[in-house]
């Protein structure tokens, strides 16, 4: 049950609504004398709808007694299945209605060039499909992942029963022996409690008001976690402690996403897994991540979210410290760059201000991925516990993480895919100036034959491809 919102809060929300053109019409026809009534189940979903742009109908089945994560994921794994290798004609939505409403321009006209999209995805069950498809200009290559272990319903089990392990064990050997759709990896957390791993704060202001994450914030793994993480990735723990692959477990191992996973729950699984797998740790990923410029994990934990500075850095747990780039580096893993505002640390308008940005949000949103990045480029570099040889791939370690197909505010230069030209260009533009233009190259390990355009499209593209070609 959602917790009733005290009239503090209740202002709060009502601000906001009426500040960005959230139920205005609602509000102007029949006055603010709603805000008696937000703390009812329907107005609630109502807001929270409209808020994340989904139909009250999609709002009201999540929120039902009938809703089963897990009989879920299979209808949409039917419906992806359905419609794989099927030349399909589509709309493109482009218009981009913050910039038009910030700015004075709109988007608008250059969109709809680009409306209309014809073509097919075909879902890839080896890395080898995923090549052949991209090789031969075929179409789209959908290698399948979930957000969040909450799939595995376990919020419908009984914890108390004696095949509650057992149940879930059995779901994620399942999910091990999908053929038409394997599953490359999971997120262990999302946006609330699932039972296995405490989840970031990952919900700003006014959605961390109507949707309450505080059940498990920033905790750590549970004992049920520990088994799920060793489960999706075929590994056992041994009499010495150490974790061996499991020859018993059937069916293709699920790689382990650590975004929206609390900090601790990542120093946990750092400390209870991985530092006991004697040799060849399965690469981590970290899909949509963004740089809090902290050092340990201890220390982002202590820092407990604090508001942003101004820097282009937000220091939530949700993003990565040095201590999560040295378990990127030393699992070959994967780190997708968020192009959220809040995960990137453009907070508020008034940062922007402070940073002299607030005329031009295109020259923002660059500076604000670039110094994310850099800065997770330094912290590698500096980085005491990783040797000249593992540092020297840190070039292969970045792709891009838009998170596109969630709740978020996009940086808005990159507001769409059909914005990506123009991310690779101020990526490789940033790069010559940082780098090549002040001899620099050394210094970064950046291989022979390089340059700066070279080295944005291995963020934008090929490191992303060759990852997955090589471990799908």
């Amino acid at each position: 049950a959602e917790r009733n919102l005290g009239p503090a809060e209740i202002a709060q929300l009502v601000e906001f609504l009426t500040k960005h053109d959230i139920l205005n019409p609602l509000f102007n026809g029949l006055g603010l004398l709603v805000k008696d009534k937000i703390n009812d189940p329907e107005v609630r979903k109502t807001i929270q709808a409209l808020m994340m742009k989904i139909p009250k109908e999609r709002a009201d089945f999540f929120t039902s007694a009938t809703y089963d994560y897990w009989q879920e994921l299979h209808t949409e794994r039917d419906f992806i299945i359905y419609n794989s290798n099927k030349e399909r004609e589509s709309v493109v939505l482009g218009e981009n209605r913050l910039i038009q409403r910030i700015t004075g321009q709109s988007k608008k006209e250059e969109y709809l060039r680009n409306t209309k999209a014809t073509g097919k995805y075909t879902i890839c069950n080896q890395g080898a499909e995923v090549r052949n498809i991209i090789q031969q200009g075929n179409g789209i290559a959908m290698v399948l992942t979930i957000e969040g272990a909450h799939v595995l319903g376990i919020d419908k089990m009984n914890p108390l029963s004696p095949f509650f392990f057992t149940d879930i064990k059995d779901r994620i050997t399942t999910l091990r022996n999908w053929t038409q759709s394997r599953i490359f990896f999971i997120t262990l957390g999302h946006h609330f409690d699932n039972h296995i791993s405490g989840h970031a704060k990952s919900l700003p202001s006014p959605g961390d008001i109507l949707l309450d994450q505080s059940a498990r914030l920033d905790e750590g793994l549970t004992d049920l976690g520990e088994q799920c993480v060793a489960d999706f990735l075929g590994i056992a723990k041994n009499q010495n402690g150490q974790y061996l692959p499991n020859p018993s477990v059937t069916g293709n191992n699920i790689l382990i996403d650590l975004k929206h996973s609390s900090a601790r729950t990542r120093f946990d699984i750092y400390e209870r897994i991985y530092k006991h797998i004697p040799e060849n740790p399965p690469p981590l990923i970290y899909s949509h991540m963004g740089y809090s410029g902290v050092d340990t994990l201890q220390e982002l934990i202590a820092l407990n979210n604090p508001m942003g500075d101004g820097s282009f850095i937000n220091r939530w747990n949700i993003n990565m410290c040095n201590e999560d780039l040295f378990w990127a580096v030393k699992t070959g893993g994967l780190i997708g760059l968020s192009l959220d505002q809040r995960i990137c640390g453009i907070d508020t308008e008034a940062e922007e201000r402070n940073n002299n940005k607030a005329t031009d949000l295109d020259s923002t949103s660059a500076d604000a991925l670039w110094q994310n990045l850099h800065g997770m480029l330094e912290g590698i570099l500096k980085h005491p516990k990783l040797n000249t040889s593992e540092k020297q791939n840190l070039w292969n370690l970045f792709s891009l993480g838009s998170d596109f197909d969630g709740y978020i505010d996009p940086l808005n230069k990159y507001a769409t895919v059909l914005d990506y030209p123009a991310l690779e260009q101020d990526l490789a533009r940033n790069i010559q100036q940082v780098i090549f233009d002040s001899n620099r190259s050394q210094d970064y390990f950046v291989p022979a034959g390089e340059n700066a355009e070279s080295l944005a499209r291995k963020i934008c593209f090929d490191n992303a491809y060759n990852f997955v070609v090589a471990h799908l």
